[in-house]
């Protein structure tokens, strides 16, 4: 166990500590986590104190030998420590077969590298050999990619796993069992990184004696050496690299594999020959490499190998698309043979602007547009624009060599040093950011969203792009800045990107007004420079945020805080401090609060504190101390209830398929018959009743034999065939509503009849009566939708509720809109639900969803949201008033509807014609004569 402590040192406690020996601002300067495993596909268990490291190495197998800022994230970006440099060395490939331990020692020694600090031995027969750090080297960025090229040299130079590379990766657990040497020898990182240089030296004097190009590469002695046959193990990668060093010899697929088929026999033992047609299949195929690998040909022969495969670029006249320099030409040549001027609209320049190599071509309006920037930039020609919009002429003018005068920025980004965020005296303070962006091609311009909030005032602000230095805050001089376009609207920035695609770093320098709080008894600093919401995180690669107070406050008066749950470090400083943080794969937002002495502020006006510094103080620490409790859960939130909101959606749209007629409910065979053509007069006029219902009526009527119709035209009338007590209920009223009564208790519907009662007050209370006829026959179902739509209102207001909570918000601020969730719950139920309902539960949820903290949590308040909504409008049947949604659910019932199954045998002919006409009666969703 003496190893694991020599590799952590104080990086681990030695037990949990208790609460009262915590730290109050939740994060340490010098900790970090380890994470161990027994399978690299499993959930690897993180640990962070010397009892659990103990005990997991009798329960676990392979362990990380640097640590991490958090417990949830194994990768580079997240590594706080490098610990140790360490190599596999492995005999699966056959070329180490057979290697003892101090054959180790002599290929170290002949490497030119330090004494090993620990070799610990593996069960396959190889080594993971270490060497200590004297002390631990923090895992910036740029470290870490450095870390991994000595990492792969030495690698190399050991004929060790050349994939087992990174400070993340997995190495097997020193113990006493395994541990084959053990020495007090340490080592620096900087001697190993002289290491690395002296030997890029040697590989570089080795490359001028080897070969270049690839005509000689197939008689190279490492070349020969693999044509000589390898062992099992190194037989695929070298038939693949034989099969590229083939291909840039000029051999075809054929001959190579005629080639390789004879190579293999030197093999032992020889590989399938399916195998080496799919290896050269591979190599020729379309976007393979040009030639082998000289990494892997000094690999895999363990000598020394270097070659380069020229391919010169095509012609111009080659190519479909031309280079910015090509078309910066043509518009230079274009000029010149215009007199130096031309003067007309844009477009049209461009457009009589030809390629030198084609001359059906014209330059690309939106080329044009960089070109004319970059020839003005440079002082190459001038622009002058009269006139507005269509009728604006463009003037452009070539300079003479011999008048161009350098342009130099009056308001050009000064160098900075530690200054980055420098508080004044009268409190503003002054930013200076640096973002580096991976920009595609053709990219116009970069956005830099600020948070939106009535504290957070930017002005002045300016932008330009790091052409040189180290391009970190405070080591930026002002000739290593080129100045860029930029304008600020309101929160929003917008940068003219650079051109070209590929890696940028851009400097933003701008004045800040509202965050700082001057107060007689202290000054209070409470920033957010980037929100989840504003994604600005996908640009930096480092973070971090220096603040520099106007005076010497000295370092015991300075108090900082960091609300990210990144794993923040902090130095303080007697006149500031830096905040540091990590950009891992979720970051949180980039918030700071920094509490200092307020006679550093001359210039400032202050007001009494509401409160006490140590209140102020506590109320921050217990704040963070809540968010940090609530990140797994807030984390599980996020991972589970996004999936939960995107399957309600799914789901809520499903409903749109559900047919009008519910078969389940349909329980009153004679009721239904009665009710259809009503129904279809309904769905017909989008869920609206009119005076036409009358015609439906008296078509069900006449369908089931109860009345007949007598005469022609207008003198057509229908008397009723039966008492008006074999009648269902609502037909009995339309009986006696509309029917007249003659002599000899004859009951007649005449056209004037049906005329007179269609603007009545009789046919509107008869209509009213048919919609619980609708819901009995199944036709119509009032109260599930509203249950549905109850849950769907219920679903969000509890997720609102669980997000607010595992974000960590003021207790106050959760009540109160509970209550005004639970109110509006409350009208779903008890009253009839109304769409303005809806309007203000769906107000209330999205409305405050950006109010979180974690974008994560927001977005599945807003996709619970959007369920509600999608389930609101796909029901029309809660009241039949929306004309979209029952025109929609018409179309849709039109394709999605079956009728039942029904056994005409058990049925008289005349009940089974009658059913027959009215299941073709709904299929075609048309009443006769319609």
């Amino acid at each position: 166990m003496s190893a694991l402590r020599e590799i952590f040192g104080d990086q681990l406690t030695e037990a949990p500590k208790k609460q009262v020996h915590k730290q109050n601002t939740g994060y340490s300067s010098h900790l970090g986590w380890v994470f161990v495993c027994n399978e690299f596909q499993e959930r690897p268990k993180a640990v962070r104190t010397y009892h659990s490291l103990f005990g997991a190495s009798e329960a676990y197998t392979y362990y990380t030998p640097n640590t991490f800022y958090r417990n949830d994230q194994r990768h580079a970006g997240n590594l706080r420590w490098l610990n140790a440099m360490v190599v596999d060395i492995d005999v699966k490939n056959g070329q180490n077969r057979g290697m003892l331990l101090p054959d180790v020692h002599d290929a170290v020694s002949r490497a030119g590298l330090p004494t090993p600090s620990l070799i610990v031995s593996t069960p396959s027969g190889g080594f993971h050999v270490y060497w200590y750090f004297n002390r631990p080297k923090r895992a910036f960025p740029k470290v870490t990619d450095h870390y991994k090229h000595i990492q792969a040299a030495i690698a190399e130079v050991l004929q060790g796993d050349p994939q087992a590379v990174g400070a993340e990766r997995w190495f097997r657990m020193p113990t006493i069992r395994n541990t084959a040497y053990q020495s007090a020898s340490r080592v620096s990182f900087d001697d190993l990184c002289d290491w690395l240089a002296i030997r890029q030296e040697e590989r570089s004097a080795e490359r001028k004696a080897a070969c270049v190009g690839s005509a000689g590469l197939l008689h190279h002695p490492a070349i020969q050496k693999l044509l000589s046959g390898v062992s099992e193990g190194q037989r695929d990668n070298t038939c693949y690299t034989l099969a590229l060093a083939f291909k840039s010899s000029g051999y075809s697929a054929e001959e190579a594999e005629f080639r390789l088929k004879e190579w293999n026999q030197r093999n032992d033992p020889p590989m399938r020959e399916l195998e080496i047609k799919r290896k050269v299949k591979s190599a020729f195929k379309e976007g393979a490499p040009a030639g082998p690998s000289a990494k892997w040909i000094r690999q895999l022969s363990g000598m020394a190998f270097a070659y380069q495969v020229w391919e010169e670029a095509k012609p111009r006249e080659e190519r479909t698309y031309s280079h910015f320099e090509e078309w910066k030409q043509d518009v230079i040549r274009y000029l010149k043979a215009q007199g130096g001027v031309v003067s007309a609209a844009q477009r049209s320049i461009a457009q009589a602007i030809r390629s030198s190599s084609d001359r059906t071509k014209s330059i690309p309006y939106s080329t044009f547009k960089k070109v004319i920037e970059h020839l003005i930039e440079i002082g190459i020609i001038t622009k002058a624009v009269e006139g507005k919009g269509r009728a604006a002429v463009t003037t452009l003018t070539l300079i003479k060599p011999s008048k161009v005068i350098p342009f130099i920025r009056k308001d050009a980004l000064k160098k900075n040093g530690f200054n980055s965020n420098r508080v004044r005296a009268d409190g503003t303070l002054d930013v200076n950011e640096i973002h580096t962006y991976r920009l595609p091609g053709g990219k116009q311009e970069i956005l830099r969203r600020f948070p939106e909030a009535a504290d957070f005032r930017v002005r002045n602000f300016s932008a330009g792009q790091v052409t040189g230095g180290t391009g970190r805050i405070g080591e930026v001089a002002k000739d290593e800045v080129r100045p860029l376009p930029s304008a600020l609207d309101g929160a929003e920035a917008r940068i003219g990107a650079p051109e070209g695609a590929g890696e940028a770093v851009l400097i933003y320098a701008y004045q800040l007004d509202g965050p700082l709080s001057a107060y007689k008894e202290f000054s209070d600093l409470d920033v957010t420079f980037f929100s989840q919401w504003s994604e600005e995180f996908k640009g930096l690669r480092d973070l971090e945020v220096s603040v520099v107070l106007p005076g010497n406050a000295g370092e015991s008066s300075i108090r900082p805080f960091t609300r990210n749950m990144n794993g923040s470090d902090v130095d303080v400083r007697p006149n500031g401090l830096t905040f540091r943080d990590p950009v891992v794969e979720n970051p949180e937002e980039a918030s700071y609060r920094v509490f200092f002495p307020s006679d550093l502020l001359d210039d400032a006006k202050k007001t009494p504190a509401p409160m006490s510094l140590e209140e102020a103080y506590a109320e921050e620490a217990d704040q963070f101390k809540r968010k940090a409790e609530m990140k797994p859960f807030l984390d599980r939130f996020v991972e589970y209830g996004g999936l939960a909101g995107f399957l309600l959606c799914l789901f809520a749209a499903a409903t749109l398929f559900i047919p009008q007629r519910v078969p389940v409910m349909i329980n009153r065979p004679g009721l239904i018959l009665g009710t259809d053509p009503l129904y279809l007069h309904m769905i017909q006029r989008a869920g609206r009743f009119s005076p036409a219902v009358l015609d439906a009526a008296v078509f069900s009527l006449l369908e089931k034999g109860k009345v007949a119709a007598t005469g022609q035209g207008a003198a057509k009338e229908y008397r009723l065939l039966c008492r008006p007590d074999e009648l269902l209920s609502f037909e009995q009223a339309f009986v006696e509503g509309f029917f007249r009564r003659e002599p000899g208790d004859v009951r007649l519907l005449a056209p004037a009849d049906a005329e007179a009662a269609r603007g009545d007050r009789r046919l509107r209370d008869w209509q009213k009566k048919l919609l619980p006829l609708f819901e009995e026959a199944g036709t119509l179902g009032r109260r599930a939708p509203r249950i549905v739509l109850l849950t769907a209102a219920v679903i969000p207001a509890v997720m609102w509720v669980a997000g607010a909570v595992v974000d960590a918000r003021p207790p106050g601020w959760i009540l109160a809109f509970a209550a005004l969730l639970a109110f509006s719950l409350f009208l779903h139920a008890r009253k009839e639900p109304l769409r303005r309902w809806a309007l203000l539960h769906t107000a209330l949820l999205a409305g405050t969803a950006p109010m979180y903290d974690s974008s994560g949590a927001g977005t599945v308040v807003i996709l619970t949201t959007l369920a509600y909504l999608i389930v609101w409008l796909t029901f029309p049947r809660i009241l039949l008033r929306s004309l979209f949604a029952n025109r929609l659910k018409y179309a849709i019932n039109s394709v999605a509807w079956k009728p039942p199954r029904r056994n005409f045998d058990e049925m008289t002919p005349k009940e089974a014609g009658l059913w027959r006409n009215r299941e073709a009666l709904l299929r075609n969703k048309r009443l006769p004569g319609q």
